[in-house]
């Protein structure tokens, strides 16, 4: 299926906030957010830029690849659904997060 224009407008402008260099994961936390619900694909880019002012703003920007992850896991613990808790506790348990 090719691409409409507007999709192809959206993910240019989203890719164009990370390093060339980002990683297939980094591009799918933030596909699995707009799929998921948690923002639309039209709020996804000022949302990004809104917690990159934040994390900039307060000295913690790590690199914009984990941001995407950040974004997600924000909107997960925001559903407070039963399938979010359980996403969030799987996520916490992961060896990607040292909170254990």
């Amino acid at each position: 299926m090719p691409w409409r224009e507007s999709e192809q407008g959206w993910a240019d402008e989203v890719i164009s906030q990370f390093p060339r260099e980002v990683n297939l994961l980094t591009l799918t936390h933030v596909g699995a957010t707009v799929r998921n619900g948690s923002c639309t694909r039209e709020e996804y880019v000022p949302l990004l830029k809104n917690q990159q002012t934040k994390e900039f703003e307060g000295g913690i920007l790590q690199g914009s690849q984990d941001l995407p992850l950040k974004m997600a896991i924000t909107q997960i613990r925001k559903q407070k659904t039963r399938s979010s808790e359980d996403v969030f506790i799987i996520l916490m348990a992961s060896p990607h997060f040292t909170t254990r």
